[in-house]
């Protein structure tokens, strides 16, 4: 699991804000980043980096809500991808 806070960086055609972000948050963003995916892999990915006790199915619908509301993920037919990339990724 990654540790510390990000600045997220949004810039879409009606709007920009920057976000800090720690946690299952963020997690569930950079996850998601590459590749659209299933709330399944997504609950298995994290549970998997928390190391310890699990999320349960309520924390991550609620974090993805969250992020979907915010219009950071985009959701399609039961798969999330990222819309926002973080301001200190290089390319």
């Amino acid at each position: 699991m990654r540790e510390g806070v990000f600045l997220l960086l949004v810039i879409l055609p009606v709007y920009e804000f920057s976000l800090l972000i720690d946690g299952l948050l963020l997690n569930s963003i950079e996850f998601c980043n590459e590749a659209p995916r299933y709330f399944g892999q997504i609950r298995g990915e994290l549970n998997d980096r928390k190391g310890r006790a699990a999320y349960d199915d309520a924390a991550v619908t609620r974090a993805l809500d969250d992020l979907l509301r915010k219009r950071i993920l985009y959701e399609e037919k039961g798969r999330y991808l990222t819309l926002a990339l973080p301001v200190n990724q290089s390319f």
